[in-house]
């Protein structure tokens, strides 16, 4: 029976309201970014400052990836380029961060909640040059019609999903109002099963909610 069923319930990401909302209805500063019109902005401040050329080749969400080959053609050296552009993209409308590969392969992001965020979703072989987080309510695709909402961003709307327990013989009741994090799922799961935890589990076992008495 139920006594000896654990039931967890959670979800990977939450979701925003549209910007359209946000700006209608709150009286929010927002709007829509258009990642075309950002790249071609950023390939014309760049080709002055460099020369002209298409540096900036790639726009997949979170990332912007820039073109290696343009790069050594001219000379150049990629940190300087990715800084620029950073440079560039701190002052674009909607935009609140940009980290560049420079600064996310040697670990020099700002210790901030931002910053480890970034970290644990960019990937060196897979992730673009230029690591980029939108102002709070801020939306990266243009076409109301196409995407009303998404989700991927920092903040709080995207990063604030229910996580609860349930289960009679391993469960203390109550509410906990301590921050947790998803990934401390795993190893909780793992110490009521009394198995190891996953290869690379990065949570904590959530001792606050475990019965001491089972």
């Amino acid at each position: 029976g139920l006594d000896h069923v654990l039931v967890t319930l959670t979800a990977d990401h939450g979701f925003p309201n549209s910007p359209e909302f946000f700006r209608d209805s709150l009286h929010f500063e927002t709007g829509r970014i258009d990642p075309e019109k950002m790249l071609a902005d950023l390939n014309a401040a760049l080709g002055k400052k460099f020369g002209d050329a298409k540096y900036a080749i790639m726009w997949l969400n979170p990332t912007i990836s820039l073109d290696p080959t343009v790069i050594s053609a001219k000379g150049l050296k990629h940190e300087d380029v990715e800084n620029a552009a950073a440079e560039f993209l701190q002052e674009y409308p909607g935009i609140h961060t940009v980290f560049t590969r420079s600064q996310l392969l040697s670990g020099s992001l700002p210790p901030t909640r931002f910053g480890l965020l970034a970290t644990r979703s960019w990937h060196r072989q897979l992730g673009g040059d230029l690591f980029v987080i939108q102002k709070q309510g801020w939306y990266l695709y243009n076409e109301s019609d196409e995407y009303c909402t998404t989700h991927g961003s920092p903040w709080s709307y995207d990063t604030h999903v229910p996580l609860i327990l349930m289960g009679t013989n391993w469960i203390k009741p109550g509410e906990y109002g301590q921050a947790v994090e998803i990934v401390d799922l795993a190893p909780t799961l793992s110490t009521i099963l009394g198995v190891r935890f996953p290869t690379g589990a990065e949570g904590r076992v959530l001792h606050e909610i475990l019965r001491q008495d089972r």
